[in-house]
């Protein structure tokens, strides 16, 4: 719940407020900044937030005992750390005014093409690798609970 906290209320409410400056506005309104931005704020704060709701409830409303116990404890890191870096290298990448609509950033082929610094490439590249490990965290989420629900013992007392 911590991590979810900080991802929704520090990192989603710093850069929206950034993006509510107008002069700031201006320059990442239509980069990779926002999702990066809404990532931060969605993800980060609701999805984890959600998950570990998830985890109380189980044990709680369908008595059933987690599968995995380690996995569970991991899980939340793996997925909300890699959130984070996820939505920092997307804000990054926007600030070097990388666009959000367009499937190739480099525009290749184009008349008025532009090369962009080693840093927006290697920023997307990031961004690519830590999506990657954040759907890890998001398959060990499902196997935990669904696997709670299917196959973990049953924790009403025998009468």
């Amino acid at each position: 719940m911590f991590i979810s906290l900080i991802g929704f209320g520090f990192l989603g409410g710093i850069t929206g407020v950034m993006m509510g400056t107008e002069q700031l506005n201006m320059i990442i309104h239509n980069t990779i900044y926002v999702p990066g931005h809404f990532h931060a704020t969605v993800v980060i704060g609701t999805t984890l937030t959600f998950m570990a709701l998830t985890y109380y409830l189980i044990p709680v409303l369908f008595k059933r005992e987690m599968i995995a116990p380690t996995m569970a404890k991991w899980q939340p890191y793996v997925f909300g750390l890699s959130m984070y870096a996820f939505a920092l290298v997307m804000m990054g990448a926007g600030t070097l005014g990388v666009s959000r609509r367009h499937w190739d950033m480099a525009f290749q082929g184009a008349a008025l093409a532009y090369e962009w610094p080693g840093a927006a490439y290697l920023m997307m590249g990031l961004v690519g690798i830590t999506g990657l490990a954040a759907i890890v965290g998001g398959i060990m989420f499902v196997y935990i609970t669904v696997g709670s629900l299917l196959w973990g013992r049953s924790s009403i007392p025998a009468t």
